[in-house]
């Protein structure tokens, strides 16, 4: 449309027998495009995104687990029963579960790591090496042996729980999480990264997280 066109655009929405008609349309043109560009603010905000990240995560501040909800906590010295009916029946019903530990009063998550509901929870029975690979997580789970991950790629040694002691095996100890279970129980320990020998620790917490 040249500047001709325009002004005689103009000339005419002057004309109240035109204006009623063609100029309303020209105008709710405007506005679509007006609304169109308002919805594209709103999707680009964002602030109900769940928080999502591929792999095992250090230093992550609780403030920014969006989209998740706490379903349990302890301290790593407790001993917890009923795992599968109680707290993984009960209280974490989630279709996404988030598994972190903490030293106690801290804000930030010393590690952490998330995966679909069967991912975290894939029974691999108590194999000493036994693991399963979703998210960038070697993950593994048994209610009568340890409960955890480390990162993808890289080796386990559950006895019960995953001791390899800094071994040449042991690939980024930092990055790995292992609790003990005993016959249905969350029981005391182990690590939380590279911290390691926590059966009887009061000074960290283990928590896990839902999400829809």
């Amino acid at each position: 449309m040249n500047y001709t066109t325009i002004l005689l655009s103009g000339l005419l929405c002057t004309i109240p027998a035109v204006r009623d008609f063609q100029c309303d349309l020209d105008h709710d043109d405007h506005d679509d495009h007006d609304d169109h560009d308002d919805d594209d603010d709103d999707d680009d905000g964002g602030g109900g995104e769940l928080y999502w990240a591929e792999g095992p995560q250090v230093g992550v501040p609780e403030a920014d687990l969006v989209g998740w909800t706490q379903c349990f906590s302890d301290l790593y010295a407790n001993i917890e029963p009923d795992l599968t009916g109680g707290i993984l029946g009960e209280q974490c019903t989630g279709s996404k579960l988030l598994m972190a530990c903490r030293p106690v009063g801290a804000t930030d998550f010393q590690l952490l790591a998330m995966g679909d509901r069967a991912d975290v929870l894939f029974d691999v029975g108590a194999q000493v090496d036994g693991k399963h690979e979703a998210n960038g997580v070697a993950w593994y789970f048994s209610d009568d042996s340890s409960w955890g991950f480390a990162p993808a790629g890289a080796t386990v040694s559950r006895t019960s729980c995953d001791t390899l002691f800094g071994n040449p095996g042991e690939i980024d100890p930092e990055l790995r999480l292992c609790w003990h279970t005993f016959a249905d129980e969350l029981d005391s320990g182990w690590r939380c990264g590279a911290d390691e020998f926590l059966n009887n620790s009061i000074d960290f917490e283990r928590v896990i997280f839902q999400a829809d």
